[in-house]
């Protein structure tokens, strides 16, 4: 989906793992898919490599499509994947919760902190006189750009987008979207700045691969006011 390359050490690691990985894949392919939700949730405690490995096979075999170099970390909680759809190089860490009914989109190269929760659905309260729990749930599709850093504990509330190469501050509430290399913090989400000032005039491949100088996050504190 993107430009971006892995470093030269973990692209050859992956080229000696290759084999066995499109064995098991192909495996994987032809179970059913009740039991791969099955082994999902039987694993999804598991610190193991296996552990590792089969959630990311299950979630190959139930997503509607899914990259390479997926990592799902124990404890992570994946609702109805078969509305996903994600990229190569991804990271989920632990107690993320994510329910992808109404369309999940996640681009390459992502890292998605703990404790993390996205939501691509919610309920309907605008009938007066009709119970919220007993009416159907509204659908929102939500979309993550290629190279997207969410920092712990971000929420995402359906409907919106998030742009190529941002980060979103831990604990920050996404309800609108956000631009392409923003950084976005607080209650609602807010965007401080670009991560590259418009007079450094970077290529487009100098932004994918990042400046090489570390921000000061003091200068992105989030503004609960």
């Amino acid at each position: 989906m993107s430009n971006l390359e892995l470093p030269q050490s973990r692209t050859r690691a992956y080229r000696i793992a290759a084999p066995l990985r499109n064995l098991c894949v192909t495996i994987f392919k032809l179970m059913p898919k009740f039991l791969a939700r099955k082994m999902m949730d039987w694993f999804r405690h598991s610190n193991s490599f296996v552990g590792f490995g089969i959630r990311y096979l299950c979630l190959k075999r139930l997503a509607k499509s899914c990259g390479d170099k997926v990592i799902i970390f124990p404890d992570v909680y994946i609702k109805r994947p078969h509305w996903m759809e994600i990229g190569t190089n991804i990271s989920i860490h632990e107690f993320c919760y994510i329910d992808a009914y109404g369309g999940l989109r996640i681009g390459d190269h992502v890292a998605i902190a703990h404790g993390c929760t996205i939501m691509c659905c919610q309920h309907n309260f605008s009938i007066p006189g009709k119970l919220i729990k007993a009416l159907p749930s509204l659908a929102g599709p939500v979309e993550i750009g290629n190279d997207v850093w969410l920092g712990a504990d971000v929420k995402i509330v359906p409907g919106v987008k998030i742009g190529d190469g941002s980060v979103i501050g831990a604990g920050s509430v996404v309800t609108k979207d956000i631009p392409e290399y923003s950084i976005a913090v607080g209650i609602p989400a807010r965007v401080k700045k670009s991560r590259f000032d418009e007079n450094d005039n970077l290529s487009a491949a100098d932004k994918e691969n990042g400046n090489n100088q570390l921000p000061n996050l003091t200068d992105y504190q989030s503004d609960q006011s």
